[in-house]
């Protein structure tokens, strides 16, 4: 059985028919008119939880929606905490992302369908483009273009963005070519400051991004206790999954992939009315 399928027969259950109407709602609305919904999930620093957003998102939008979800993993391959294209099961050694971008010269509009799917990596649950370790580094330049190239043929991408302090200039270069961004932060004490942080380094972008508007997700590690101290009511809380840190996106419970219906759905909503 499939991971996705395998995972949809685990968690289904009465109560997860309201968070997957209050997605389809948000869906609707926000994505009317709209070729491909681009969101850049980012954060301060690295392990803030940016990539466990992004892949327990993506999940849940492809297991309960129809929404079709491409995920852009813009984080260099080989770090010390693992890419959400290995958090989604993919082999982040055959990154196909520069096969799907224009030679110079080349048009750089959308492409086929069949291009699209020979550009993805190898065994991810999801749809995934990344850059492979001979490719080089991945920028801004390159991600602009692969969004192009995507149009028509995903309804939402969503963006692993190098942290903050990691990578500041292609953080600002993905800020500049994305609809929406998310800011990510470890639901800790300071997670109100390493959230103002962020937006304070949007802020002091260009004029485009300075006025834009960002979801909030606090990733939780310590159960329901800090959730109940978050400082930041507009947050959205999604729980750390065991099960996909260590690899077994079939094994995500029911709060998981409920988590990830409720920050897609936030996302979108809020991206639709900046959008309006």
């Amino acid at each position: 059985m499939r991971p996705l399928a395998r995972m949809l027969g685990a968690v289904f259950a009465p109560g997860l028919g309201g968070q997957v109407s209050r997605f389809r709602a948000a869906q609707s609305a926000a994505t009317r008119g709209q070729a491909v919904r681009s969101v850049a999930v980012v954060g301060l620093e690295p392990g803030e939880g940016r990539s466990t957003v992004v892949a327990v998102a993506a999940v849940a939008a492809t297991a309960f929606t129809d929404l079709s979800v491409t995920v852009l993993d813009a984080v260099a391959a080989g770090g010390p905490r693992p890419s959400v294209t290995e958090l989604l099961g993919g082999d982040p050694q055959r990154a196909g992302l520069a096969r799907l971008l224009p030679e110079p010269g080349e048009p750089g509009g959308p492409v086929s369908r069949a291009a699209v799917r020979a550009a993805r990596t190898p065994g991810a649950a999801v749809p995934v483009l990344g850059v492979g370790p001979a490719d080089g580094p991945v920028t801004a330049t390159a991600l602009r273009a692969a969004l192009v190239r995507l149009e028509q043929r995903t309804d939402l991408v969503l963006v692993d963005t190098p942290s903050v302090a990691s990578d500041p200039d292609l953080f600002a270069g993905v800020l500049a070519v994305v609809e929406h961004v998310v800011v990510v932060a470890g639901a800790g004490a300071d997670a109100g400051h390493r959230v103002a942080a962020v937006r304070d380094r949007i802020a002091r972008g260009p004029a485009p991004l300075a006025n834009r508007e960002v979801s909030v997700v606090l990733v939780d590690r310590a159960g329901p206790s800090l959730r109940r101290g978050r400082t930041d009511p507009s947050a959205t809380v999604l729980r750390r999954a065991a099960a996909l840190r260590d690899g077994r996106i079939d094994r995500m419970g029911r709060g998981s992939v409920v988590d990830g219906l409720v920050v897609v759905a936030t996302l979108l909503q809020r991206a639709g009315a900046s959008g309006s």
